[in-house]
């Protein structure tokens, strides 16, 4: 069977209608190297209205060549083992000392880089999908905080390990994201889930979970809450 490079070549050569063809993909092709030659005047020119605006471009150089990785240490648990989720790093208690906090199946687990076990704590069902969140959620609180979305609950820890009052915040089945925020402007972060059961009430679906460090919803969600919905704030 002939490539359709030979096809396309025997297309010029043959005359007809399939020269017409090739004519016309000949076409295609020059728009398309035109279109792209103005996608890069555009870039250009954005380049230098960008530069001329007190900005400087990068420095030259690079290396195409990359440092062979080098083990720096081996942190382990019993039996236990991870889900999808990333583990976090962060200086949980302030102390100076990273942490490296890693849920596996049940179970959150942080070392320090020695491999000695600072942090431990249990969530009730099988996993825990989503990577934790460490945050200053609780600005009176000294330390940082960790969060993660087991099934149909979060938790959330103080750096020791003690469960913070409100929680686990019981919701649907299964929560497998979570993030941090400020999504009302209070000054204090928030944690925003999404559950892959949706919510249905009110004539109204939704399968975004926000509550405040205290496990209390936030006001307006989810959008099924037979309650006014907040106004979103401008952006400015």
């Amino acid at each position: 069977m002939m490539s359709r490079d030979a096809r396309d070549a025997s297309f010029v050569t043959a005359g007809g209608p399939e020269s017409q063809y090739a004519r016309a993909m000949g076409r295609t092709t020059t728009v398309a190297a035109l279109v792209l030659a103005l996608a890069a005047c555009d870039v250009a020119r954005a380049q230098d209205a960008l530069f001329a605006d007190s900005y400087e471009p990068p420095p030259p150089g690079g290396s195409t060549v990359v440092a062979t990785p080098q083990l720096v240490a081996t942190l382990r648990d019993q039996f236990h083992e991870s889900w999808l989720a990333s583990p976090a790093v962060a200086d949980l208690d302030g102390n100076g000392s990273i942490e490296i906090i890693a849920p596996r199946s049940s179970v959150v687990v942080g070392w320090h880089l020695d491999g000695q076990v600072v942090f431990r704590t249990t969530v009730m069902g099988s996993r825990v999908w989503a990577s934790p969140v460490v945050a200053d959620l609780v600005a009176a609180s000294p330390g940082l905080e960790v969060a993660v979305a087991a099934r149909d609950r979060i938790y959330v820890w103080n750096a020791a390990g003690t469960l913070l009052n409100g929680f686990p915040h019981v919701a649907r089945d299964e929560m497998r994201s979570l993030a941090a925020g400020d999504i009302d402007g209070n000054g204090d972060l928030e944690l925003v889930a999404v559950t892959t059961t949706r919510l249905e009430a009110n004539g109204q679906r939704d399968i975004l979970v926000a509550i405040h460090h205290d496990g209390t919803p936030v006001a307006g969600f989810p959008r099924t809450r037979a309650e006014p919905r907040v106004a979103p704030r401008p952006v400015s």
